[in-house]
């Protein structure tokens, strides 16, 4: 393939993505602007080229939109079985918030914040570097939609996270930390442990290190993007998929 083809492609791969996932009209008007724009290049391998991508990543994302919308109705007051990997639980004032790929009800990701209420059971959910399995009780439901025009919407950035519902009304049944994990279980401990280390560092370290080799967004990050964009090193960040 060559990097006109590759280009033309990768456009398409965004209006699709932004079509399935949103259904905003103005995808649809850029993706037929696109098309009519690609068949005017008049050049049959670059068309035939982004259009067989296209229609790949589109199988894709439909699959990926109907898998969705299958478990698209809200449960309340359930049982939910979590199983939680140790770089994937970040400790808050009164309880965890939590990434959790596994449980028993869907099977798709799911964002939770867990109140916890004795600070020994908080300091030894937070510190350890095994995998912790959840018993907890509350409502799935799917990720709020945006309710104004060019609100930030929050969904796409939990859907690059292969996460695609939450859980509210969350309350702490019991916990269990595994003793004995897999090799997957294992690279999550050790990127729990640079995670530990580079938060002894001193900021902007700290948030750079965090960035840029273990992928995690920080506070800092956020609200100084504009000078690290002037900066010219932002592309960096966006590489590490922070």
């Amino acid at each position: 393939m060559n990097e006109v083809s590759f280009i033309w492609a990768t456009v398409a791969v965004f209006l699709l993505s932004g079509l399935i996932f949103t259904r905003a009209k103005i995808f649809l008007l850029l993706l037929i602007i696109w098309l009519i724009r690609t068949i005017c290049l008049k050049k049959l391998t670059v068309v035939m080229q982004a259009l067989l991508i296209s229609v790949c990543f589109f199988i894709h994302f439909s699959h990926k939109a109907n898998s969705i919308n299958t478990y698209n109705q809200s449960r309340s007051d359930i049982e939910i079985d979590l199983r939680v990997y140790p770089d994937e639980i970040k400790p808050m004032e009164d309880g965890v918030s939590i990434r959790a790929y596994t449980n028993n009800v869907n099977r798709k990701g799911l964002q939770v914040f867990i109140p916890v209420k004795t600070v020994d059971d908080l300091k030894k959910i937070s510190k350890t570097q095994k995998v912790v399995e959840f018993k907890i009780k509350g409502n799935i439901e799917p990720l709020e939609r945006p309710t104004n025009i060019n609100q930030f919407d929050f969904r796409r950035i939990m859907y690059g996270k292969a996460v695609y519902f939450k859980v509210s009304k969350a309350s702490l049944i019991e916990y269990n930390i595994l003793t004995k994990n897999s090799l997957i279980a294992k690279i999550h401990s050790w990127r729990k442990k640079l995670l530990e280390r580079c938060i002894k560092l001193e900021e902007p370290l700290q948030s750079y290190c965090m960035g840029i080799i273990l992928g995690e967004q920080t506070d800092y990050l956020k609200e100084n993007s504009t000078k690290l964009r002037n900066m010219g090193i932002i592309h960096l960040f966006c590489i590490s998929s922070s």
